[in-house]
Protein backbone atom coordinates (compact mmCIF):
# COMPACT_ATOMS: atom_id res chain seq x y z
CA UNK A 1 0.00 0.00 0.00
CA UNK A 2 1.55 3.56 -1.26
CA UNK A 3 0.43 6.57 1.46
CA UNK A 4 0.40 9.77 -0.12
CA UNK A 5 -1.64 11.70 2.69
CA UNK A 6 -0.02 15.12 1.94
CA UNK A 7 -1.12 14.88 -2.08
CA UNK A 8 -4.33 13.62 -1.89
CA UNK A 9 -7.56 15.39 -1.61
CA UNK A 10 -9.76 13.19 -2.88
CA UNK A 11 -12.79 11.85 -0.59
CA UNK A 12 -14.34 7.88 0.41
CA UNK A 13 -17.73 8.45 0.04
CA UNK A 14 -18.17 4.81 2.20
CA UNK A 15 -16.36 6.10 4.97
CA UNK A 16 -16.14 9.97 4.06
CA UNK A 17 -11.90 9.85 5.10
CA UNK A 18 -9.78 11.35 2.28
CA UNK A 19 -8.02 8.65 0.22
CA UNK A 20 -4.25 8.71 0.59
CA UNK A 21 -3.34 5.21 -0.94
CA UNK A 22 -3.50 2.96 -4.08
CA UNK A 23 -2.81 -0.58 -3.51
CA UNK A 24 -0.04 -1.86 -5.03
CA UNK A 25 -0.35 -3.46 -8.70
CA UNK A 26 1.49 -7.01 -8.98
CA UNK A 27 3.29 -8.98 -11.97
CA UNK A 28 5.02 -11.58 -12.34
CA UNK A 29 2.69 -14.54 -11.48
CA UNK A 30 2.34 -17.95 -13.99
CA UNK A 31 -1.45 -18.92 -13.90
CA UNK A 32 -1.19 -22.39 -14.04
CA UNK A 33 -2.39 -25.63 -12.30
CA UNK A 34 -0.74 -24.44 -8.89
CA UNK A 35 -2.76 -21.61 -9.24
CA UNK A 36 -5.88 -22.69 -10.33
CA UNK A 37 -7.57 -26.14 -11.34
CA UNK A 38 -10.79 -26.22 -12.56
CA UNK A 39 -13.22 -28.61 -14.61
CA UNK A 40 -15.43 -27.53 -17.64
CA UNK A 41 -18.94 -28.00 -16.98
CA UNK A 42 -18.59 -32.07 -18.46
CA UNK A 43 -16.30 -32.45 -15.30
CA UNK A 44 -13.16 -32.74 -17.39
CA UNK A 45 -10.44 -31.34 -15.66
CA UNK A 46 -8.24 -28.29 -16.51
CA UNK A 47 -5.61 -26.01 -15.16
CA UNK A 48 -4.77 -22.64 -15.91
CA UNK A 49 -7.19 -19.87 -17.62
CA UNK A 50 -9.37 -22.48 -19.88
CA UNK A 51 -6.27 -25.43 -19.84
CA UNK A 52 -3.45 -22.31 -20.82
CA UNK A 53 -0.85 -21.24 -18.76
CA UNK A 54 -0.94 -17.48 -18.39
CA UNK A 55 2.09 -15.81 -17.71
CA UNK A 56 1.51 -12.54 -16.27
CA UNK A 57 4.39 -9.79 -16.96
CA UNK A 58 3.26 -6.93 -18.04
CA UNK A 59 6.61 -4.68 -18.37
CA UNK A 60 6.28 -4.92 -21.87
CA UNK A 61 2.91 -3.46 -22.25
CA UNK A 62 2.44 0.17 -22.98
CA UNK A 63 2.59 2.14 -19.33
CA UNK A 64 -1.31 2.71 -20.26
CA UNK A 65 -1.80 -0.37 -18.80
CA UNK A 66 0.09 0.71 -15.59
CA UNK A 67 -1.50 3.88 -15.47
CA UNK A 68 -5.04 2.60 -16.20
CA UNK A 69 -4.71 -0.27 -13.28
CA UNK A 70 -4.29 1.84 -10.57
CA UNK A 71 -6.15 4.84 -12.04
CA UNK A 72 -9.61 2.28 -12.23
CA UNK A 73 -9.00 1.25 -8.42
CA UNK A 74 -9.33 4.77 -7.44
CA UNK A 75 -12.07 5.59 -10.12
CA UNK A 76 -13.52 2.26 -8.42
CA UNK A 77 -12.94 3.52 -4.37
CA UNK A 78 -14.64 7.06 -5.29
CA UNK A 79 -17.27 4.82 -6.87
CA UNK A 80 -17.45 2.62 -3.19
CA UNK A 81 -16.26 0.05 -4.72
CA UNK A 82 -13.21 -2.65 -3.94
CA UNK A 83 -11.74 -3.27 -6.71
CA UNK A 84 -7.57 -3.53 -6.27
CA UNK A 85 -5.25 -2.87 -9.03
CA UNK A 86 -4.33 -6.90 -8.97
CA UNK A 87 -8.15 -7.39 -9.00
CA UNK A 88 -8.32 -5.88 -12.34
CA UNK A 89 -5.13 -7.34 -13.88
CA UNK A 90 -6.83 -10.57 -12.57
CA UNK A 91 -10.47 -9.76 -14.70
CA UNK A 92 -8.35 -8.62 -17.50
CA UNK A 93 -6.11 -11.96 -17.41
CA UNK A 94 -9.43 -14.29 -17.86
CA UNK A 95 -11.10 -12.07 -20.39
CA UNK A 96 -8.37 -11.54 -22.75
CA UNK A 97 -5.10 -13.87 -22.02
CA UNK A 98 -3.68 -10.28 -21.74
CA UNK A 99 -3.82 -10.49 -25.36
CA UNK A 100 -6.08 -8.21 -27.23
CA UNK A 101 -4.75 -7.26 -30.21
CA UNK A 102 -8.50 -7.71 -31.53
CA UNK A 103 -10.68 -7.46 -28.77
CA UNK A 104 -12.24 -5.67 -25.48
CA UNK A 105 -9.58 -6.72 -22.62
CA UNK A 106 -11.74 -6.92 -20.11
CA UNK A 107 -14.66 -8.25 -21.91
CA UNK A 108 -16.89 -4.91 -22.55
CA UNK A 109 -19.43 -5.35 -25.36
CA UNK A 110 -21.22 -2.58 -27.16
CA UNK A 111 -24.41 -3.71 -26.43
CA UNK A 112 -24.48 -5.42 -23.31
CA UNK A 113 -21.75 -3.03 -21.14
CA UNK A 114 -21.39 0.32 -23.02
CA UNK A 115 -25.12 0.98 -24.16
CA UNK A 116 -26.90 1.10 -20.38
CA UNK A 117 -23.97 3.45 -19.87
CA UNK A 118 -24.67 5.87 -22.45
CA UNK A 119 -28.15 5.39 -22.06
CA UNK A 120 -28.06 6.60 -18.44
CA UNK A 121 -25.08 8.45 -18.08
CA UNK A 122 -24.80 10.58 -21.44
CA UNK A 123 -22.75 13.52 -20.24
CA UNK A 124 -19.89 11.11 -19.19
CA UNK A 125 -20.44 8.78 -22.41
CA UNK A 126 -22.48 10.24 -25.29
CA UNK A 127 -20.13 9.35 -28.44
CA UNK A 128 -19.42 5.78 -29.63
CA UNK A 129 -16.23 4.45 -27.41
CA UNK A 130 -14.28 2.07 -29.40
CA UNK A 131 -12.21 -0.13 -26.61
CA UNK A 132 -10.62 -3.29 -29.15
CA UNK A 133 -7.12 -3.56 -28.87
CA UNK A 134 -3.65 -3.05 -26.55
CA UNK A 135 -3.95 0.79 -26.92
CA UNK A 136 -7.46 0.93 -25.46
CA UNK A 137 -6.79 -0.82 -22.43
CA UNK A 138 -7.35 2.55 -20.32
CA UNK A 139 -10.58 2.97 -21.78
CA UNK A 140 -11.53 -0.56 -21.75
CA UNK A 141 -10.52 -0.92 -17.66
CA UNK A 142 -12.54 2.64 -16.75
CA UNK A 143 -15.51 1.42 -18.77
CA UNK A 144 -15.63 -2.22 -16.92
CA UNK A 145 -15.47 0.16 -13.33
CA UNK A 146 -17.99 2.20 -14.22
CA UNK A 147 -20.07 -1.04 -15.56
CA UNK A 148 -20.17 -2.27 -12.17
CA UNK A 149 -21.09 0.94 -10.21
CA UNK A 150 -24.02 0.72 -12.51
CA UNK A 151 -24.37 -2.59 -11.32
CA UNK A 152 -24.25 -2.06 -7.62
CA UNK A 153 -26.69 1.36 -8.33
CA UNK A 154 -28.80 -1.02 -9.45
CA UNK A 155 -28.67 -3.80 -6.71
CA UNK A 156 -30.26 -1.44 -4.69
CA UNK A 157 -33.29 -2.56 -5.51
CA UNK A 158 -32.39 -5.74 -4.15
CA UNK A 159 -30.85 -4.75 -0.46
CA UNK A 160 -30.94 -1.16 0.84
CA UNK A 161 -27.21 -0.93 0.63
CA UNK A 162 -25.56 -3.35 -1.34
CA UNK A 163 -22.05 -1.98 -1.41
CA UNK A 164 -21.47 -2.37 2.54
CA UNK A 165 -23.04 -6.17 1.93
CA UNK A 166 -20.30 -6.58 -0.86
CA UNK A 167 -17.59 -4.50 1.38
CA UNK A 168 -18.94 -6.64 4.97
CA UNK A 169 -18.82 -9.94 3.79
CA UNK A 170 -16.66 -12.22 5.61
CA UNK A 171 -15.27 -13.77 2.28
CA UNK A 172 -12.41 -11.26 1.35
CA UNK A 173 -13.07 -12.15 -2.58
CA UNK A 174 -16.97 -10.96 -2.34
CA UNK A 175 -16.18 -7.61 -4.06
CA UNK A 176 -14.61 -9.05 -7.25
CA UNK A 177 -16.28 -12.75 -7.04
CA UNK A 178 -20.21 -10.37 -7.40
CA UNK A 179 -18.93 -7.96 -9.68
CA UNK A 180 -17.44 -9.85 -12.12
CA UNK A 181 -20.26 -12.02 -12.21
CA UNK A 182 -22.53 -9.32 -12.86
CA UNK A 183 -19.99 -8.58 -15.73
CA UNK A 184 -20.57 -12.05 -17.25
CA UNK A 185 -24.23 -12.32 -16.76
CA UNK A 186 -26.97 -9.09 -16.01
CA UNK A 187 -27.09 -7.07 -13.27
CA UNK A 188 -30.67 -7.90 -13.25
CA UNK A 189 -30.50 -11.33 -13.26
CA UNK A 190 -32.73 -13.09 -10.14
CA UNK A 191 -29.47 -15.07 -9.28
CA UNK A 192 -28.69 -12.05 -7.32
CA UNK A 193 -31.46 -11.41 -5.43
CA UNK A 194 -30.48 -15.34 -3.84
CA UNK A 195 -27.09 -14.14 -3.49
CA UNK A 196 -28.07 -11.07 -1.26
CA UNK A 197 -30.85 -13.10 0.31
CA UNK A 198 -28.72 -16.05 1.13
CA UNK A 199 -25.33 -15.44 0.54
CA UNK A 200 -24.19 -13.19 3.55
CA UNK A 201 -21.99 -15.97 5.33
CA UNK A 202 -20.77 -17.94 2.73
CA UNK A 203 -18.31 -18.01 -0.15
CA UNK A 204 -20.84 -16.72 -3.20
CA UNK A 205 -19.38 -19.40 -6.11
CA UNK A 206 -20.79 -22.23 -3.45
CA UNK A 207 -23.14 -20.78 -1.97
CA UNK A 208 -25.08 -19.78 -5.32
CA UNK A 209 -24.41 -23.55 -6.49
CA UNK A 210 -26.30 -24.16 -3.19
CA UNK A 211 -29.18 -22.57 -4.22
CA UNK A 212 -29.33 -22.55 -8.03
CA UNK A 213 -28.70 -19.17 -8.58
CA UNK A 214 -25.17 -19.29 -11.34
CA UNK A 215 -23.94 -21.87 -13.68
CA UNK A 216 -21.12 -23.73 -13.53
CA UNK A 217 -19.47 -21.60 -16.38
CA UNK A 218 -19.96 -18.12 -13.69
CA UNK A 219 -18.89 -20.08 -10.68
CA UNK A 220 -15.26 -21.12 -12.18
CA UNK A 221 -14.76 -17.86 -13.18
CA UNK A 222 -15.34 -16.46 -10.21
CA UNK A 223 -13.32 -18.63 -8.07
CA UNK A 224 -10.37 -18.32 -11.41
CA UNK A 225 -10.77 -14.17 -10.71
CA UNK A 226 -10.05 -14.85 -6.44
CA UNK A 227 -7.29 -17.08 -6.85
CA UNK A 228 -5.49 -15.30 -9.34
CA UNK A 229 -5.72 -11.96 -7.59
CA UNK A 230 -4.50 -13.54 -4.44
CA UNK A 231 -1.53 -15.29 -6.40
CA UNK A 232 -0.82 -11.53 -7.37
CA UNK A 233 -0.96 -10.18 -4.29
CA UNK A 234 0.39 -12.74 -2.48
CA UNK A 235 3.16 -14.10 -4.82
CA UNK A 236 4.11 -11.55 -7.08
CA UNK A 237 6.30 -8.89 -7.35
CA UNK A 238 5.70 -5.11 -7.38
CA UNK A 239 5.26 -3.91 -11.07
CA UNK A 240 8.08 -2.27 -12.28
CA UNK A 241 6.73 1.02 -13.72
CA UNK A 242 8.26 4.14 -16.14
CA UNK A 243 6.63 6.45 -16.72
CA UNK A 244 7.47 10.02 -18.59
CA UNK A 245 5.19 13.03 -19.20
CA UNK A 246 4.41 12.32 -22.38
CA UNK A 247 2.69 8.89 -21.22
CA UNK A 248 0.66 10.55 -18.50
CA UNK A 249 -0.92 12.75 -21.44
CA UNK A 250 -1.32 10.36 -23.75
CA UNK A 251 -3.19 8.32 -20.91
CA UNK A 252 -5.23 11.28 -19.84
CA UNK A 253 -6.17 12.11 -23.85
CA UNK A 254 -7.34 7.88 -24.26
CA UNK A 255 -9.37 8.84 -21.50
CA UNK A 256 -10.60 12.16 -21.85
CA UNK A 257 -14.38 11.27 -23.36
CA UNK A 258 -15.17 9.61 -19.96
CA UNK A 259 -13.83 12.68 -18.11
CA UNK A 260 -15.84 15.83 -19.66
CA UNK A 261 -15.41 18.20 -17.42
CA UNK A 262 -11.81 17.93 -17.20
CA UNK A 263 -9.31 21.23 -16.16
CA UNK A 264 -6.98 21.09 -18.92
CA UNK A 265 -5.12 23.89 -17.28
CA UNK A 266 -5.33 22.90 -14.12
CA UNK A 267 -3.98 18.96 -15.98
CA UNK A 268 -1.06 20.99 -17.03
CA UNK A 269 -0.22 22.67 -13.78
CA UNK A 270 -0.53 19.79 -12.13
CA UNK A 271 1.84 17.74 -15.14
CA UNK A 272 4.65 20.65 -14.36
CA UNK A 273 5.07 20.22 -10.91
CA UNK A 274 5.51 16.71 -10.99
CA UNK A 275 7.93 16.14 -13.70
CA UNK A 276 9.71 19.57 -12.28
CA UNK A 277 13.15 17.54 -10.66
CA UNK A 278 12.66 14.32 -12.83
CA UNK A 279 11.68 13.37 -16.64
CA UNK A 280 9.97 9.72 -15.33
CA UNK A 281 8.39 8.43 -12.51
CA UNK A 282 10.38 5.20 -12.08
CA UNK A 283 8.65 3.84 -8.88
CA UNK A 284 5.01 2.55 -9.26
CA UNK A 285 4.72 5.10 -5.24
CA UNK A 286 5.65 7.87 -7.66
CA UNK A 287 3.33 6.71 -10.41
CA UNK A 288 0.63 6.55 -7.30
CA UNK A 289 1.26 9.89 -5.99
CA UNK A 290 1.24 11.37 -9.52
CA UNK A 291 -2.28 10.27 -9.81
CA UNK A 292 -3.84 11.31 -6.45
CA UNK A 293 -2.88 14.88 -7.85
CA UNK A 294 -4.09 14.68 -11.20
CA UNK A 295 -7.17 12.95 -10.60
CA UNK A 296 -9.00 15.87 -8.31
CA UNK A 297 -8.55 17.80 -11.95
CA UNK A 298 -10.61 15.12 -13.94
CA UNK A 299 -13.74 16.28 -12.80
CA UNK A 300 -16.18 15.18 -10.42
CA UNK A 301 -16.35 11.15 -9.62
CA UNK A 302 -18.98 8.89 -11.08
CA UNK A 303 -20.36 8.21 -7.07
CA UNK A 304 -23.37 5.45 -6.46
CA UNK A 305 -25.47 8.32 -5.63
CA UNK A 306 -25.16 10.03 -9.12
CA UNK A 307 -25.97 6.50 -10.98
CA UNK A 308 -29.15 6.35 -8.26
CA UNK A 309 -29.98 9.72 -9.24
CA UNK A 310 -30.06 8.77 -12.59
CA UNK A 311 -31.69 5.42 -12.61
CA UNK A 312 -34.56 7.24 -10.78
CA UNK A 313 -34.72 9.72 -13.21
CA UNK A 314 -35.14 7.17 -16.13
CA UNK A 315 -37.86 5.38 -13.45
CA UNK A 316 -35.61 1.84 -13.43
CA UNK A 317 -35.88 2.21 -9.10
CA UNK A 318 -38.91 2.15 -6.95
CA UNK A 319 -40.62 5.20 -6.38
CA UNK A 320 -40.07 4.79 -2.56
CA UNK A 321 -36.34 3.94 -2.66
CA UNK A 322 -35.95 7.46 -5.19
CA UNK A 323 -37.79 9.40 -2.46
CA UNK A 324 -34.93 8.58 -0.25
CA UNK A 325 -32.20 9.19 -2.83
CA UNK A 326 -33.49 12.16 -4.21
CA UNK A 327 -33.81 13.91 -0.73
CA UNK A 328 -30.94 13.37 0.29
CA UNK A 329 -31.52 10.19 2.63
CA UNK A 330 -28.45 8.28 0.87
CA UNK A 331 -24.92 9.50 1.12
CA UNK A 332 -23.57 7.03 -1.57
Amino acid sequence: MIDHSTSSRLIDPSTGEAITSIPTLHDGVTVDGDVYSGTYESGTPYQGVDGEVVEIDISGKPSSWHIALLHASLVARQGSLDLSPDDLLAIATIASKLDCESSDCFGNTPSTHIQPLSQHIPERISQELSTDGEDRFALSALLFVYYEIYTVGLWVRLTDTPESWLANHPEPATSLQALFLAHLLSPYGSGFQQMFDSCDERAIPACMEEVGASGHFQRERMRMAAAISGALTASGQAARVRVSREDLENYLEQTAPLFPERDDDALRTSLDLLFVKNDTLETQGALSKALLRLHPALGEPLTLLEMRRELCFANVLSNETCAMILDGGSDQ
